[in-house]
């Protein structure tokens, strides 16, 4: 939940986004670039995440999408940047905190918010609104209780 500061300072929402916009820049993927911040008792910030290959071995798999060969597309072998947000967290329980992602979830990274315990996602964008992977992933949502909302910038 966003909080009101006075006049010159930025809210916590435009933080926490901005830490997932960065992340997102550390992406080798040229096309889609997400970023993602656990934020727990919304102020500390225990997880970053980005996309980017199993044990950042980029150089190792394809970066490009391939519809006819399976072992040469890169979404077989991406970790999205939840998972390595959830993966790289600084303390072991991420129970009732926040993610904050630069793309809203798909489906298998809503799985995994939900069987750790995040209680509430903000993203920035949803360019695959309408998708089976993103509705799939509101069902998810809306079944388990967690809350969902876009951030939209104060300026």
């Amino acid at each position: 939940m966003a909080l009101a500061h006075p006049e010159g300072r930025i809210e916590t929402d435009e933080i926490f986004m901005g830490i997932a916009l960065l992340a997102s820049k550390l992406s080798n993927d040229k096309n889609c670039k997400v970023g993602a911040c656990i934020v727990h008792n919304e102020k500390t910030i225990v997880g970053v995440g980005y996309n980017a290959m199993p044990d950042y071995r980029d150089s190792e798999f394809p970066f490009k999408k391939n519809k006819h060969n399976f072992l040469e597309c890169k979404l077989t072998y991406v970790c999205h940047a939840e998972l390595n947000a959830i993966v790289n967290k600084t303390c072991c329980n991420i129970r009732n905190s926040t993610i904050y992602v630069t793309r809203h979830p798909c489906n298998e990274c809503a799985k995994l918010i939900v069987q750790f315990g995040i209680k509430s996602v903000v993203y920035k964008d949803n360019p695959h609104e309408g998708m089976n992977d993103v509705l799939a992933a509101r069902r998810i949502f809306d079944t388990t209780g967690v809350t969902v909302r876009q951030y939209i910038p104060r300026n």
